[in-house]
C-alpha cells in the first residue's frame, strides 16, 4: 500500500475514533453532572450526621455538668456545663444552616429547636435552683421532667440521623446506577472502536518503524565511517569528551593513540583503490578485535585511526596497548585476489590528565607524537613530561 494511502487511512481512522470518543463524552456528560451533584449531596449528608453526632455529645456534656453540679456543688462541673451549652449553641446554628435548604427537614428541624430550647431552659432553671437550695434542685430532678425532655430530644436526633442515612443509601444506589450507565456506554463505544483503533495502531506502528529505521540509518551514516563501519571523527570526539569527564570524576587516566599506516600508499598505487579499501577494512577489524571491550576505535580519515583507552594505570598499560596495535597491523594482509601485502604503523600517544587536561591539547599532542614517530622511523612516541619518549616494545 502506498505511503500516502496509509496516511489517509490512518487519518480517516483517527477522525472516526475521535467522533466515537465525542459520542462517549456527550452520552456521559449528563451522567457525570448527575454524579457530581450526587457526590455533593452525600458529602452534605455526612456533614449533617457529623454535626448531629457532635450535638448529641455536647448535650450529654451539658447533662453531665448539670447533674454533677447539683450533686456536688463543685464549680468544676459548672465549667463543663457552661462549655457544653456554648458548643450546643454552635452545633445548633450549624445544623440549622445545613438543613435550611431541605424543605422535607423543616418540620423535624422546628421540633428539634423547640426541644432544645425546652431542654436548655429546664437545665438552666435546675442550675439556678441548686445555687439557692440543694433540696429544690433535687426535687426538680426527681420529677423526671428533665429526663423526658432528654429522651424526646434524643429521639428527634435519632430520627434526623436515620433520615440522613436513608438519604445517603438512596444516593449511593443512584451513583451505582449512574456508573453502570457510564460503563455500558463506554463498553458499547469501545466495541465499535476496537477494530478502528487496531487498524490505526498497525498503520502508525508501521510508519513509526520506518521512521525509526530511517533515523537510525541517518544517525549511523552521520556518526560512522562508511567504509569501515567504525565511529568517525565526530562521534569519536564525543567519546573522548565523555571519557575525559569520567576520568575527571573518578580521578582516573586515559590514553589517546593516533595511528598512521606506513606503506599504505604503495598498496593503493600498485593494487588500486579497491585493494586499499580492503586493507583499511581489515585494519579496522583487527583493531576492534585486539582492543579491550572498554576501548574505542575510530577512523579519522584516510589511513589515520584513533584508539581511546580508558582506565590506564601506568605507562606499562599504554605500552601493552601499543604492542597489541603494532602486532595486529604488522601481520600480513591478504587481498581478495590472493595477493599478500605488509604495512606498519606509526603511533603517537598522549595521556590524560598527565599530558593535557583539555581535549584540544590532548588531540594535538597525540597528533604531534604520531608525526614524530613517523619522522624518526620509530613505531611509537609518547608525550611524557614535555619530552617525546619511545615506548619500549618487546
Amino acid at each position: 500500500m502506498p505511503k500516502l494511502t496509509i496516511e489517509r487511512s490512518a487519518l480517516a481512522s483517527l477522525v472516526l475514533t475521535l467522533a466515537l470518543v465525542g459520542i462517549i463524552v456527550w452520552m456521559n456528560y449528563a451522567a457525570w453532572l448527575k454524579n457530581t451533584s450526587n457526590s455533593e449531596q452525600i458529602a452534605r449528608a455526612n456533614e449533617i450526621l457529623d454535626v448531629i453526632h457532635q450535638l448529641r455529645e455536647h448535650i450529654l456534656e451539658v447533662e453531665t455538668g448539670e447533674r454533677g453540679y447539683i450533686i456536688t456543688g463543685s464549680e468544676n462541673f459548672l465549667e463543663h456545663y457552661n462549655h457544653g451549652l456554648g458548643k450546643v449553641a454552635l452545633q445548633r446554628a450549624e445544623l440549622v444552616k445545613l438543613l435550611d435548604a431541605e424543605p422535607s427537614e423543616q418540620v423535624g428541624l422546628a421540633e428539634l429547636e423547640r426541644r432544645l430550647d425546652a431542654k436548655v431552659a429546664w437545665s438552666q432553671t435546675n442550675v439556678l435552683a441548686r445555687k439557692l437550695s440543694f433540696g429544690e434542685a433535687q426535687a426538680r430532678v426527681l420529677s423526671g421532667a428533665g429526663k423526658r425532655e432528654m429522651d424526646a430530644l434524643g429521639l428527634i436526633l435519632e430520627e434526623l440521623s436515620i433520615a440522613q442515612n436513608d438519604r445517603k443509601l438512596a444516593l449511593h444506589h443512584q451513583r451505582i446506577a449512574v456508573f453502570d450507565e457510564m460503563r455500558n456506554n463506554i463498553a458499547l463505544a469501545a466495541v465499535l472502536s476496537v477494530v478502528i483503533l487496531f487498524y490505526l495502531h498497525l498503520s502508525l506502528m508501521r510508519m513509526m518503524r520506518l521512521m525509526h529505521e530511517s533515523e537510525q540509518s541517518l544517525h549511523h551514516i552521520a556518526s560512522h565511517d562508511a567504509l569501515t563501519g567504525l565511529p568517525n571523527r565526530r562521534l569519536m570526539m564525543e567519546h573522548i569528551d565523555q571519557a575525559m569527564q569520567r576520568c575527571k570524576r573518578y580521578k582516573k587516566s586515559m590514553a589517546l593513540l593516533f595511528l598512521d599506516l606506513n606503506g599504505f600508499k604503495p598498496v593503493n598505487d600498485q593494487h588500486g583503490h579497491k585493494a586499499g579499501d580492503e586493507v583499511l577494512k581489515q585494519v579496522a577489524q583487527r583493531l576492534s578485535v585486539a582492543m579491550r571491550a572498554s576501548d574505542r576505535v575510530a577512523r579519522f580519515g584516510g589511513d589515520e585511526f584513533v584508539v581511546l583507552a580508558e582506565d590506564i594505570q601506568d605507562k606499562e598499560d599504554v605500552c601493552g596497548i601499543v604492542a597489541k596495535v603494532d602486532d595486529a597491523i604488522f601481520r600480513p594482509f591478504t587481498l581478495s585476489e590472493g595477493v599478500g601485502v605488509t604495512i606498519s604503523t606509526s603511533i603517537g600517544v598522549a595521556i590524560y590528565p598527565r599530558d593535557a587536561d583539555d581535549m584540544e591539547s590532548l588531540l594535538r599532542l597525540a597528533d604531534t607524537a604520531m608525526y614524530e614517530a613517523k619522522n624518526s622511523a620509530s613505531n611509537c612516541f609518547c608525550k611524557e613530561q614535555k619530552q617525546l619518549r619511545r615506548c619500549v616494545l618487546t
